[in-house]
């Protein structure tokens, strides 16, 4: 899996909605996997659903999506995402007026 197409498919995980979340999850993470960033840390699955339910909470109506490429080397991957209008996500045409009035 290319580390684009990873990046991709985890972000998609933090959209999947609870029922098909772990199954999602296995796909993109080892049991013992972490998700870090300068904002919160999560380690295994467990965690990482936690962190996206909180997440979720707080960003009600929102979806996550990539923003550029994704760096990667062997299982670490980088990369920037923002969270958009859910109605967005599948390539609106109002995409880039919700995004420029911030939804």
């Amino acid at each position: 899996m290319g580390e684009g197409h990873a990046g991709r498919r985890q972000l998609d995980t933090w959209d999947d909605n609870d029922a098909d979340r772990p199954h999602a999850q296995a796909t993109v993470w080892v049991e013992d996997g972490s998700r870090v960033d300068r904002r919160a840390s999560a380690h295994g699955h467990d965690e990482i659903s936690a962190l996206i339910d909180a997440l979720r909470n707080l960003f009600p109506g929102r979806a996550f999506c990539l923003l550029g490429g994704v760096d990667g080397h062997r299982t670490v991957w980088r990369f920037s995402w923002e969270l958009i209008p859910e109605s967005a996500k599948n390539g609106s045409p109002s995409v880039s007026e919700e995004r420029a009035h911030g939804g």
